[in-house]
Order: structure tokens, then sequence, then C-alpha cells
């Protein structure tokens, strides 16, 4: 009788230890890592309450949040513009407007501002984009000649990126419950 109890002894600690012990979950992390995108310029403008104009000085940076299989691209006006025309995907900034913010310095200060982009267009023969963006409340004013950068969140890998990888080549993706890239990068 004694080695039965102790057995369910045993069995009660391993049960309460899975219970009580969380097993992490590396799967969502591995199939859903989130992008980043920064655009950078020196000047920018606002126009009817819900156009952003920024110009175009360098290629726009995109990369993953994903620790271990991070993943970037460089992308030209056009090609980032592009993100938004996909429509009949699954997952394209069109069918789902991804969250913004343009920060700024001013004085000793860093200001910002939240939105959602809407579109995106290429404009002044492709030396500008025209964001149109939605957003809550008044836009703080804007001054020329200073440095802005707006970073773009985007929840899964928007259809089309992949086109523009430099590294690393990701050649062995599969569409994973149709949400996200999955990290293959493991040699």
């Amino acid at each position: 009788m004694n080695g039965l109890h102790w057995k369910n002894t045993t069995y009660l600690l391993f049960l309460i230890m899975a219970i009580i012990v969380p097993t992490p979950n590396f799967s969502d992390d591995i199939r859903k890592p989130a992008w980043f995108f920064v655009h950078t310029a020196n000047d920018v403008s606002i126009s009817n309450k819900k156009n952003l104009l920024m110009p175009i000085e360098r290629d726009i940076f995109g990369f993953t949040t994903h620790l271990y299989f991070r993943s970037h691209a460089y992308l030209k006006a056009d090609e980032f513009a592009s993100l938004w025309k996909r429509d009949k995907s699954f997952y394209s900034f069109k069918t789902h407007p991804p969250w913004a913010v343009l920060s700024w310095p001013q004085g000793e200060d860093v200001l910002s501002k939240e939105f959602k982009i809407k579109s995106s267009e290429v404009v002044s023969n492709g030396s500008a984009i025209n964001y149109v963006i939605e957003y809550d409340g008044s836009f703080p004013d804007l001054f020329s000649q200073n440095t802005y950068s707006l970073f773009i969140e985007a929840e899964c890998e928007p259809e089309g990126l992949n086109a523009f990888f430099k590294e690393p080549d990701c050649d062995c993706t599969e569409n994973c419950e149709k949400i996200c890239r999955t990290a293959c990068y493991l040699k």
C-alpha cells in the first residue's frame, strides 16, 4: 500500500507542476513576426488635415522584430507605396491599414503623433510620398527644416514584401494559417 501511495503522490506532484509551470509557446513568435518600416525626411507637410507629404531622401527600411530570425528590406518609394495597392490579398496595407507614429525634435523635447495610414501614393515625380492618414484630435504644427521619422507598424508581413528582401534569402516560406511568414532561416 505504501508503494501505491508514493506513486499517486508523485503523479499528483507532476500534474500540479504541469499546471503551474507554463510551457513556452515559440510557434506563434516564429510564425507571426511584426514588421516595422522607417521613413525619414528633413521636411514634412500636412494638408487638408489628412494628407501627410514626406520627401524621399533615402530608401525606406523595413525589419522584423523577431529575435532570432530577423528579416529586413530596403524599399524604393514606389515599392513601398505598392504595399497599399494589393486588395485581393489576405493581409495587405489596403485591407489592414497600419498604425504609424511621426516623431520629431522640438527644442529639448521629442514630439510625436499617432495615426493610421489609409493609403499612400508616390507624388512630385517620384520625390515624395503622400500618406492619407486618419487620426484623433488635432495635428501639431510641423516646421520645415526639421528631422522627421515616420515609424510604421505592420502586424504581419504585407503581401508583396518578400520580393524586396535583401537578407536572409527566404525562398522556403509558407503561409501558416494564412497569417504570416514562417521563419525558415535555420540551415
